[in-house]
This record gives C-alpha cells, sequence and structure tokens, in this order.
C-alpha cells in the first residue's frame, strides 16, 4: 500500500488473515483509479499510456531481508481496450 495522488494518507498496512478487495480501473484516457473494498484510495492522471498493450499482474514487494507471502483467491480482467 501506498500514497497515491488524491488517496487517503491514513491507510493502515494490511492485516494478516483478513480479506480485501482491491480494484484498479483505467479509463480511456489512461487515468487510474485506485479502490480497496469499494473505497477509493487514489487516482493517478497518467497511470498508463493508451498506446501500449496491458498485461496484468500481481505481485508483492519487500525492501527488508525476510520473505513475504500472500494469498491470492482470485483475479478478474475485463476491458475494452484494443
Amino acid at each position: 500500500r501506498g500514497k497515491l495522488a488524491g488517496g487517503d494518507a491514513a491507510q493502515a498496512p494490511a492485516a494478516a488473515a483478513t480479506y480485501e478487495t482491491l480494484r484498479v480501473m483505467i479509463d480511456p484516457d489512461g487515468k487510474g483509479y485506485f479502490y480497496i473494498n469499494g473505497k477509493q484510495v487514489g487516482t493517478l492522471a497518467a497511470a498508463v499510456s493508451v498506446n501500449v498493450s496491458l498485461t496484468p499482474v500481481v505481485m508483492i514487494e519487500t525492501r527488508a531481508a525476510s520473505a513475504l507471502s500472500f494469498d491470492l483467491d482470485y483475479i478478474e480482467v475485463r476491458g475494452g481496450r484494443v
């Protein structure tokens, strides 16, 4: 979790043993909208280039020496871009 433009600065880290629904929407102009559990937590004006094909990726990253893991129940990808 991080701070995005127009986002909620009070976003706490995800708690262990809890479920969250994360949603990313990209409009036709490349603007990104980000949601956690149905609540909009940020926007990004130039999230993607409108001339580039997209591939969804789910990942976790740590900047510490210890390993991190997460469980992913499902991913849904829809798009009308060509």
